[in-house]
């Protein structure tokens, strides 16, 4: 996360905590600011634009539920990735390792699911198959759900580590 490591750097983040500031208020805005972000620009606007296409394109509408389920798959995993550089920003002093380590797991996720193709729904990279799926209300393997889970747990442990580092940290 760019906007930790820029404030460490600059001592801005240590002029915000020398006020009655919280660390944790601090880690946790600038996640809700990212995430709704993310969720307007990312998600809901080309949402709506692809609802228009294939509306335009075949005069028919997707089932909504199904496909607001479906965007909030991919809200997760996106969720995934900025709670993965969150920490990261946290843990390092520079972009290069925030970044490496990012695009390495996303490529290496990706590879993987490749070469292991049983792990598709067990892994946070293969959430975008699962949405697909719900967003077409076409039938889940029965072990569908455990991508979820290890997404969102691993979010939350990811976020906890963040401000549990933070805590600590010497700025």
């Amino acid at each position: 996360q760019d906007a930790i490591i820029q404030e460490k750097q600059t001592g801005t983040a240590a002029w915000v905590l020398s006020k009655p500031a919280n660390r944790s208020a601090f880690i946790l805005s600038k996640m809700a600011a990212d995430a709704i972000g993310i969720l307007l620009f990312i998600i809901l606007v080309p949402g709506v634009v692809l609802l228009a296409e294939i509306y335009l394109v075949t005069k028919s509408v997707l089932p909504f539920m199904p496909f607001l389920a479906s965007l909030g798959l991919f809200l997760l995993a996106l969720l995934f990735y900025l709670s993965l550089v969150t920490l990261l920003g946290v843990l390092f002093e520079s972009r290069k390792p925030v970044l490496g380590t990012a695009y390495g797991v996303l490529f290496g996720g990706t590879i993987f699911i490749q070469l292991v193709p049983q792990s598709t729904f067990y892994l946070p990279f293969g959430l975008d198959k699962i949405a697909s799926l719900v967003a077409l209300e076409k039938p889940l393997p029965d072990m569908a759900f455990v991508g979820v889970i290890v997404t969102a747990v691993l979010s939350i442990l990811f976020i906890l580590v963040a401000l549990f580092r933070f805590q600590k940290l010497e700025l």
